[in-house]
């Protein structure tokens, strides 16, 4: 019979797993192996090595670590952690732009403290 760890490695950008039954660091957690359900997750060979190596670092295969994924993901109901983009929407690229503008232009005023702009922004005059 051919050794479990072998069977675990990755070949040719994927992975084949043991998914969902087996218990922290490892084992099939006293299941049998007809209970055991096998997938394959395919991913580039860049992020396969990159995600290797940091699992290795808490002593955890990628099979190991898939499984935590999908514990806490049944446990959760959903994905255990907060999905987000990391690219700035319309209203916040409009304002970067702003900024850079306004710290670019010599012409445009600044405060030397917080007071100032406060007392600048409390008068009555309108200087716009």
């Amino acid at each position: 019979m051919p050794n479990l760890e072998t069977f675990l490695e990755p070949c040719n950008f994927c992975f084949v797993l043991l998914a969902g039954v087996l218990e922290w660091g490892g084992g099939l957690g006293g299941k049998k192996m007809s209970d055991v359900a096998v997938l394959e997750v395919n991913t580039d060979q860049d992020t396969a090595d990159q995600a290797g190596a940091l699992f290795s670092g808490f002593g955890l295969t990628l099979s190991d670590a898939i499984n935590v994924f999908l514990h806490q993901a049944v446990r959760y109901q959903g994905f255990p952690f907060e999905i987000v983009s990391r690219v700035p929407n319309q209203q916040t690229l409009a304002a970067m732009a702003e900024a850079r503008n306004l710290t670019a232009d010599p012409g445009a005023r600044s405060f030397r403290s917080m007071a100032d702009l406060r007392a600048d922004l409390l008068s009555d005059d309108d200087d716009d």
